[in-house]
C-alpha cells in the first residue's frame, strides 16, 4: 500500500496549498487564482495526502481536448525527495493517457535541472523556449513535452 494517496482538493484544503506554494515558490500564486482552479471545469487540482492526512504536495493541470498541460507542482519542503513530484506526475500522465489525450505539456524554469531531471526520467523532451516568461526574474522557460503515444 502507498504511503500517500493522489485525491481532489478542496476548499478546505487551501490554508496547507498556500504554506507549500509559500514555501516553494519566490513569486507564489495568490489564494485567488487557486481558487480560480477548483471552480474552473478544465482544470484538476489534485493533492498527494498521506495515510495521517497530511497534504504533502500538490499539482494543478488542465484536461483540454486531447491534451494536458502542467500548471503548477510542488511538495512540502520536509518532505522533497521522497519521490511525492513523481507519483503527482506520474498519476497526471496516467490520467492523460485513460483519456486519450495525445500530449502532456508544461513550462520549466531554465535553471530547475531538478525538475528538468524528474520530467525527462519520464518521458518529457524539451521542445523549446519561452524567452524571460517568469516575471520575477526575467528567467527563460524550457517547454517540455511528452507525447503519449497517440499521432498529433
Amino acid at each position: 500500500m502507498n504511503p500517500v494517496e493522489i485525491v481532489p482538493a478542496t476548499f478546505s484544503d487551501l490554508a496547507d496549498v498556500m504554506e507549500i506554494e509559500r514555501s516553494s515558490f519566490r513569486s507564489p500564486w495568490p489564494e485567488n487564482l487557486f481558487i480560480f482552479e477548483l471552480n474552473n471545469k478544465n482544470s484538476r487540482f489534485k493533492l498527494a495526502r498521506t495515510r495521517s492526512s497530511m497534504i504533502a504536495g500538490y499539482m494543478i493541470y488542465w484536461h483540454v481536448a486531447d491534451e494536458i498541460h502542467l500548471l503548477s507542482i510542488a511538495v512540502k519542503p520536509d518532505m522533497r525527495g521522497a519521490g511525492i513530484g513523481r507519483l503527482l506526475m506520474e498519476y497526471m500522465i496516467s490520467e492523460g493517457r485513460r483519456l486519450d489525450c495525445s500530449v502532456a505539456t508544461l513550462e520549466v524554469r531554465r535553471s530547475n535541472l531538478v525538475a528538468q531531471g524528474l520530467y525527462g526520467s519520464l518521458g518529457f523532451i524539451a521542445e523549446s523556449v519561452r524567452p524571460r516568461y517568469y516575471s520575477d526574474n526575467n528567467e527563460d522557460a524550457i517547454v517540455m513535452l511528452l507525447r503519449m503515444g497517440k499521432l498529433i
